[in-house]
């Protein structure tokens, strides 16, 4: 499907069982590579619910992984109250999903933190948007972020 620029209230029929508005818009605008739209930082708050500073590639990463995300990177560790501290909070998938996304792992990345035993490891994945006809790659880290990277046909 070509990106046209939906405006707010427009969804195209196919859509509705797959992406709510706010998604569809995001990945709308994603895919035209146009810089913004009126009413982006609600879909952003919305569709990213717990960033201070959510980001388009956040939200499409975010979209496209919903599926995987508990077997996505993550830090562990116990804080000064010895509580378990997790970088990675599980969000709620949806369940009304017509077809879901399927990313498959392209590979991983892994080097060495701020100091002994301290790794960091990155996660990628391609996943294919139907509607948009176009992959997206993906970089999830351990400290719970992800991003959209790129697209292709």
């Amino acid at each position: 499907m070509k990106t046209t620029g939906y405006t707010p209230d427009q969804l195209p029929q196919q859509a509705e069982d797959l992406f709510t508005a706010a998604e569809f818009r995001i990945l709308d605008n994603y895919f035209a590579g146009s810089p913004g739209y009126e009413g982006l930082d609600t879909d952003l708050a919305e569709t990213v619910d717990q960033d201070t500073w959510p980001s388009v590639n956040t939200a499409v990463a975010r979209i496209l992984l919903e599926r995987i995300q508990d077997r996505l990177p993550r830090w562990m560790g116990r804080n000064s109250e010895a509580e378990l501290v997790v970088s990675r909070a599980g969000r709620k998938a949806r369940r009304d999903r017509r077809i879901l996304m399927k990313p498959v792992y392209a590979g991983s990345r892994e080097g060495f933190g701020g100091g002994p035993g301290m790794s960091w490891r990155i996660e990628y994945h391609t996943v294919w948007v139907p509607l948009f006809d176009r992959f997206v790659v993906t970089e999830s880290s351990d400290d719970g972020e992800d991003f959209a990277i790129g697209h292709f046909a």
